[in-house]
């Protein structure tokens, strides 16, 4: 894990082994296992192998007694693929936000079987005139109006069992009622 042979790691001290910024944290974070209530303590830091490379690592620690003496029982375990994947996500996550909040199209996230927002993007304010938290808390089939007069849960019910069955994506046109009470055409 550390690079070093058994030999070598006995040798030093366990500070050696973890970057500098953040042997403090991990000495407290040990010095905490003195007041053991019994729950194994989990902790991440990161970890520096022999070669000078950094890397992610949870520890999890737990007291037990070892030849009538107590002692500590840990397990450390590399989490440098885990911790690169959520940094990758958050990053996409950051670039989706910035795209999805500032162009001019609304994007949406409808939860089908309640028919409740869980996105709507900030453009929904230049399209409507409503803030996205304004549209969000008002009735569904309240504010928007279908040009055919069929239920637009109908609609949005029928469109998703169709694309379920066939995975050909259609589009429907409806109104959609204005702030100021006047209508718009709009494509989904």
């Amino acid at each position: 894990l550390f690079g070093y042979d058994p030999e070598e790691i006995l040798a030093i001290s366990f500070d050696e082994l973890v970057v500098p910024e953040e042997r403090e944290a991990v000495r407290n974070f040990l010095a905490a296992g003195d007041e053991d209530d019994g729950i194994e303590k989990g902790f991440e830091f990161r970890g520096l192998r022999k070669d000078g490379s950094v890397f992610f690592l949870e520890a999890y620690t737990s007291l037990l007694t070892y030849q009538s003496l107590p002692a500590v029982y840990g397990t450390i375990i590399d989490c440098t693929g885990r911790k690169e994947s959520e940094q990758l996500l958050v990053q996409s996550e950051m670039q989706y936000r910035l795209i999805a909040d500032n162009m001019k199209d609304v994007i949406w996230i409808l939860t089908p079987e309640t028919f409740t927002f869980r996105y709507l993007s900030p453009s929904i304010r230049n399209l409507l005139g409503y803030s996205a938290e304004e549209f969000m808390s008002r009735p569904f089939d309240g504010e928007l109006l279908s040009d055919t007069g069929e239920s637009l849960r109908d609609m949005i019910l029928s469109f998703t069992d169709q694309y379920n069955r066939t995975k050909i994506q259609e589009f429907f046109y409806l109104e959609v009622k204005l702030k100021d009470s006047s209508g718009l055409p709009v494509i989904i």
